[in-house]
C-alpha cells in the first residue's frame, strides 16, 4: 500500500481498493469499519518506505573510507589547534616552558 498526496489534497491508500471507492469517498471511506490500527500501520509503512532511501544513503556513508579520512583530517587539525592553545594558556599561567 502506498499513501499519495494528489493536487486536490486527498489522502488515498492504493490497493486493491476499486478507483471508485479510492475517489469517491478518499481517506474515511477506506478505513470505514476497520479501525484506527489498520490506519496506523499504513502510515507507518508509507513513512518507512519513503525515509528508506535517506536510510541507504546514511548506511553507504558510515561504512565508507571516505567517512574515516574526514574525521581523521578533522581529529588531526584540531589536535593541532588544541595544542597551541594549551601552549597559550600554560604560558599564560607561568606553567609553560619556552
Amino acid at each position: 500500500m502506498t499513501l499519495l498526496w494528489d493536487r486536490d489534497i486527498d489522502y488515498r491508500i492504493s490497493s486493491n481498493y476499486s478507483e471508485e471507492k479510492r475517489t469517491g469517498w478518499g481517506l474515511p471511506g477506506l478505513y470505514d469499519g476497520k479501525g484506527y490500527g489498520q490506519f496506523k500501520n499504513d502510515v507507518a509503512e508509507v513513512i518507512v518506505e519513503s525515509i528508506r532511501p535517506i536510510q541507504e544513503s546514511y548506511e553507504d556513508i558510515v561504512k565508507s573510507v571516505y567517512l574515516d579520512d574526514v574525521l581523521t583530517e578533522g581529529a588531526s587539525r584540531a589536535s593541532k589547534k588544541a595544542a597551541k592553545t594549551l601552549h597559550k594558556v600554560e604560558f599564560a599561567m607561568g606553567l609553560a616552558r619556552c
